[in-house]
């Protein structure tokens, strides 16, 4: 089953649904990811759900290595906290939710 990181709790019925389909960690708080956050969600999970504030830099790709992650994708409106280009270049695709 894939692993799925959910950065800020959904509504019960979209994380019930989610729960069905993925192997579903969700953070505790409603806090930004930091550096370190995004960098280990690259290596341990499959897809992330960030949204605003999760900041996925160039330089969290650079440091995760080998990068597990085949998908973030974004809740909210845009994405500019999340450097498409770096992403794509690690094997990563960046969607909008």
């Amino acid at each position: 089953m894939l692993k799925l990181l959910v950065s800020r709790r959904l509504p019960d019925s979209v994380m019930e649904a989610a729960e069905a389909r993925f192997d579903v960690t969700c953070r505790g708080t409603t806090q930004p990811m930091d550096h370190a956050e995004c960098v280990a969600a690259l290596r341990e999970y499959d897809l992330i759900l960030p949204t605003l504030g999760d900041t996925f830099g160039a330089s969290a790709f650079q440091e995760a290595g080998d990068i597990r992650a085949k998908l973030l994708a974004n809740f909210g409106v845009g994405y500019n906290h999340i450097d498409v280009a770096a992403a794509r270049a690690a094997g990563v695709e960046v969607s909008n939710t």
